[in-house]
């Protein structure tokens, strides 16, 4: 998967020969891995990884015991912390804005959703809008909006802080 970038790490999700899939945490100054790195995930990653200054987020196919589709790594140690679940599966990747401080989520069922990146886990998204078609391809985001590509052939700009519909194409 393609690296994430964060605040203050490198992160990179690395499926082995045997099909575990492991992140790893590098460190951005000083090139050293993470303490508590590698990471076996205890699932099967669905697309990449976005990484936040406390938190590596990855998209999963979810487990037996709690079927979530997006899963979170402590960047400070390397346990698992908090998932949430979506409606529809996530092929495209997680992605942040550029400051670290919003998640966006983009799923198969065409519902694209915005999660805070700090603190504890989220009991609601900052926002949710249904778009008309499956979103497959990793969103864009800027410091202001998100643009994404839907399986209807529509490309839409939405407002990073509050899920509106900009402008479509």
């Amino acid at each position: 998967a393609v690296p994430a970038e964060g605040p203050t790490h490198y992160a990179f999700l690395v499926k082995a020969t045997d099909g575990a899939y492991w992140v790893h945490a590098f460190q951005r100054r000083s090139g050293a891995e993470t303490p508590g790195f590698p990471v076996r995930l205890p699932y099967a990653a669905s697309a990449g990884i976005a990484a936040s200054e406390a938190r590596v987020f990855i998209a999963s196919l979810g487990s037996p015991r709690d079927n979530r589709t997006l899963e979170s790594v402590s960047l400070a140690d390397g346990h698992m912390g908090w998932g949430w679940r979506t409606r529809g599966l996530l092929w495209a990747s997680p992605v942040t804005d550029p400051s670290a401080s919003y998640l966006v989520l983009a799923g198969e069922d065409g519902t694209v959703l915005s999660l805070p990146t700090g603190g504890g886990a989220p009991t609601s998204p900052n926002w949710s809008t249904r778009l008309t078609g499956a979103v497959t391809a990793t969103p864009v985001v800027t410091p202001e909006h998100v643009v994404v590509g839907c399986n209807d052939g529509t490309f839409r700009c939405l407002d990073l802080g509050s899920g509106e519909v900009r402008w479509l194409h």
